[in-house]
């Protein structure tokens, strides 16, 4: 579907949207497009700030294409660092680049079957890239994919059946990070629990792009006014859930590694240490339970 390439692309520009980007995204909808009224649609939605990826329905995450619509934060890049974290702790990352070479492997890797929680799940995409990678090596393993939001659970569960190598190695689960009890205890102990949670501060919440703050969902976005309270919450409830060796592994914002390693100390974590990504900014901060 070619449509008007020319007056899109101007149309796309002159919304904000770099050249190259609005290329990009306009191939994109033209692939998608299933006539000119469809195209002429998925242009003005997104010269109106509508996300590229809620528009198509997908965004590409690790090593899949994971189904997001609004309600379910759309995944980023940066969050990859978090997976490939994993799969080194767990044994699966045979050639690590940058700072993932520094994240110790289990001692028992390739002993059992492996038992995962993945918290604030949103659209499943940390949870399932995990699982895929192992079934991928053909191993077993069980994921919980955790989250408070019903949309979240809905769009994790079929994320499973869309794209899940092992969908009977999933299971969604609706969990309350900062509540006192849990709908997981019952799971434990796991070898790894990781989480992405919201940790976007009271300031730079009132100062979101347009289109994070329009449409993306500021349940998966707030983190309290410093940005920390699911860290807080976090590391001392799930530490008892982890097997002895068993690591908690947490995205968080560029600036928050220092605060979140003290977070995770206090706790009783050992091996404290924080990930950078590969743009050098601290992003990944872990914990083992000796």
């Amino acid at each position: 579907m070619s449509g008007d390439p020319g007056r899109y692309l101007k149309i796309l520009t002159e919304a904000g949207i770099d050249t190259e980007d609005a290329r990009f995204e306009m191939r994109l909808f033209s692939d998608r497009a299933s006539d000119e009224a469809e195209l002429d649609s998925f242009v003005k939605r997104r010269a109106a700030g509508e996300p590229a990826a809620y528009i198509l329905g997908e965004k590409d995450f690790y090593k899949d294409v994971f189904y997001v619509q609004e309600g379910v934060l759309i995944p980023r890049s940066d969050t990859e660092i978090l997976v490939e974290s994993a799969l080194r702790y767990l044994g699966f990352c045979s050639m690590p680049f940058g700072d993932i070479a520094s994240v110790p492997v289990r001692p028992d890797a390739g002993s059992s079957r492996i038992r995962i929680a993945d918290l604030c799940t949103g659209s499943g995409c940390v949870g399932i890239s995990v699982g895929n990678e192992i079934a991928r090596n053909g191993r077993e393993s069980m994921c919980y994919l955790c989250d408070i939001s019903e949309t979240a659970l809905e769009i994790s569960e079929k994320n499973i059946w869309l794209c899940g190598v092992a969908p009977d190695s999933f299971q969604v689960c609706r969990e309350d990070v900062l509540a006192s009890g849990s709908a997981i205890a019952e799971y434990c102990p796991f070898d790894l629990i990781t989480a992405n949670p919201p940790y976007i501060d009271e300031k730079d919440m009132n100062e979101l792009p347009p289109d994070v703050d329009r449409y993306e969902p500021h349940l998966a976005l707030f983190g309290g006014p410093d940005g920390l309270d699911f860290y807080r919450s976090m590391a001392g409830k799930y530490m008892s859930y982890l097997k002895a060796g068993g690591a908690f592994m947490v995205e968080h914002g560029y600036n928050q590694g220092d605060a979140v390693r003290d977070i995770f100390r206090k706790a009783g974590y050992s091996d404290v240490m924080t990930i950078r990504d590969y743009g050098g900014n601290a992003r990944v901060t872990m914990g083992i339970r000796r």
